[in-house]
């Protein structure tokens, strides 16, 4: 069999549920990408990974039909678009956020596949707190496969997004296959100004199913915010 370029793209759909189907364009065979200026990562956002299908199954089971209509929502690491694109389709006001251009590129070119209006893309390292601060509030964040080295320094980054960019009273939902460290982030995270929740979920992936960890996280409401 003649070996693929690394940069062949290829185009599969993704059944979140019975009723909806998301088209994604990936790129599974590019070698490398470019890294990001302010942190030096940039890897797997180039697919869809067991994370996302998970995270995006529960949003449809947990937002129902139009639950989701005039809210905003940030989607943080969006890579291919899958959670983004099925928020979209709940009815959400979405917002993504990724720190590779291509990326953001890549989910323009979903939006148009699945015949979505693109809405606004944010390129910034969540790292960067001058440019986090300029995005606004938003009544809901999601990410999934975002807490890849859940240490001190990581801690600090993504609690200080959470508490500039998520409303009072607000919900983050995080996607993650139960790496090193990440259930004493949120037993960290749970001791602040938020209340932390979670459980597992199954996602059918290549033929196996992966374990996933869902954490539903609240900011609690606090007078004059």
């Amino acid at each position: 069999m003649a070996s693929l370029p690394l940069d062949k793209e290829a185009a599969r759909t993704c059944n979140v549920t019975g009723d909806l189907s998301i088209q994604l364009v990936e790129i599974p065979y590019r070698a490398s990408f470019p890294k990001c200026s302010r942190c030096g990562e940039g890897d797997y956002w180039n697919i869809s990974w067991p994370a996302g299908l998970a995270l995006s199954r529960y949003l449809v089971g947990g937002f129902p039909s139009k639950k989701l209509n005039g809210h905003r929502v940030l989607v943080i690491g969006c890579g291919v678009g899958l959670e983004g694109l099925v928020l979209a389709k709940l009815g959400a006001i979405v917002s993504v956020l990724d720190h590779i251009p291509d990326a953001l590129h890549l989910f323009y070119r979903n939006c148009l596949l699945n015949e979505i209006e693109p809405f606004e893309t944010i390129c910034c390292c969540w790292r960067d707190s001058k440019k986090i601060r300029k995005i606004g509030k938003y009544d809901l964040l999601v990410g999934s496969d975002v807490l890849y080295n859940p240490g001190d320094a990581n801690f600090n980054c993504i609690k200080s997004l959470l508490t500039t960019t998520l409303k009072s009273g607000g919900i983050a939902l995080f996607a993650d296959p139960d790496r090193s460290g990440v259930e004493d982030f949120f037993r960290l995270l749970a001791k602040s100004e938020f209340r932390v929740k979670s459980h597992w979920a199954n996602s059918r992936w290549a033929s196996r199913n992966e374990r996933i960890r869902i954490y539903r996280v609240e900011r609690l409401r606090v007078n004059n915010r």
